[in-house]
């Protein structure tokens, strides 16, 4: 006897996935019988808290995979999560309003000015130099482990191609300003910010784009060259689509801080109160956080694990 053909699919919708698996045809003695069997799994996923052992302001969340992230915030806060608990991490920051991970071993933290990289993990952290010229620094992004961004006030915009040994600035066509990054490539990214402000880079200059909107906007997150989102202040949810950017309905007016996406129809959206939002591909749905703080960070890694961040120690995870 022959299995003449295996179907499998699965549904990802309303916080579970559904996975269902048939059997096409069978073979036996020169013969075709015409059967199907179905079975099928449900997985829940929801939103829970995680003990962070502190209450500092949560502002940046990077995570690699289900078993790798790391988060930083006030009071010198940088925790690394290792696939069950999160553990502290030294560094002599004040505060830190951002951190960027582009593997499990190379990182970067920024706050009041100051950028720190690890390359064992966040074992150790080294400070790098910047010059106080350009402003502080606030927000960081790398797409690999020697090309990077940060933002400072005023619109100005640093990079550096050596791991941050040297930062030089480039011409920015601001002076609002840029509160997130995102890349999908060295030469194809974007940074959003106060004002309704959206800068392209081409590998070559920034450029503006036109947002159509006077809010500020605080998270962006690309999947592809044509899927990105941004979030911002009043409920403001904007989408790319290679050319334009368009107004989607969010369904509320509370701040969004931070937004997180796997592919063009799984996204998240974090902000004030506990408010998350999913994206489906084509709406926007509240899920329960369980926590009426403001969430001011996110990352997923797929679409059944993912992290938010935010005030009082606040960690959430995403998941089965």
């Amino acid at each position: 006897m022959k299995i003449k053909k295996i179907l499998a699919a699965v549904f990802f919708a309303g916080g579970m996935m559904l996975l269902v698996f048939g059997c096409g045809g069978v073979e036996n003695a020169g013969t075709t019988t015409s059967t199907t069997t179905i079975s099928t799994t449900t997985t829940t996923l929801t939103w829970l808290q995680q003990v962070s052992g502190t209450t500092a302001q949560l502002n940046g969340v990077s995570f690699i995979d289900a078993s790798n992230g790391w988060l930083a915030g006030h009071s010198a806060t940088v925790l690394k999560y290792n696939g069950t608990n999160w553990a502290s991490q030294e560094i002599i920051s004040g505060g830190l309003s951002g951190i960027d991970f582009v593997g499990t071993t190379h990182g970067w933290a920024v706050g009041n000015g100051d950028v720190y990289a690890t390359t064992d993990g966040g074992a150790t952290w080294v400070q790098q130099t910047i010059s106080q010229d350009w402003g502080l620094a606030r927000k960081i992004a790398f797409v690999d482990e020697n090309t990077g961004w940060a933002t400072g006030y005023n619109g100005v915009l640093l990079t550096t191609t050596n791991g941050g040994t040297t930062w030089s600035s480039q011409e920015s066509p601001t002076s609002n300003e840029l509160n997130f990054f995102s890349f999908i490539a060295a030469s194809n990214g974007w940074v959003v910010g106060n004002s309704g402000t959206i800068l392209r880079y081409d590998g070559t200059a920034w450029t503006a784009q036109v947002s159509g909107i006077a809010q500020n906007l605080n998270g962006v997150s690309f999947v592809d060259a044509t899927h990105g989102w941004a979030v911002g202040d009043n409920g403001t949810i904007l989408m790319y689509d290679g050319s334009s950017w368009t107004t989607q309905e969010s369904g509320t007016t509370y701040n969004l801080y931070g937004v997180s996406f796997v592919d063009a129809t799984h996204g998240w959206a974090v902000g004030g109160l506990g408010k998350i939002l999913m994206y489906d591909g084509s709406s926007w749905t509240t899920q329960t956080s369980g926590t009426t703080g403001t969430l001011r960070g996110v990352s997923f890694v797929d679409i059944s694990h993912g992290w938010a961040v935010g005030d009082n120690g606040t960690i959430l995870y995403y998941g089965p």
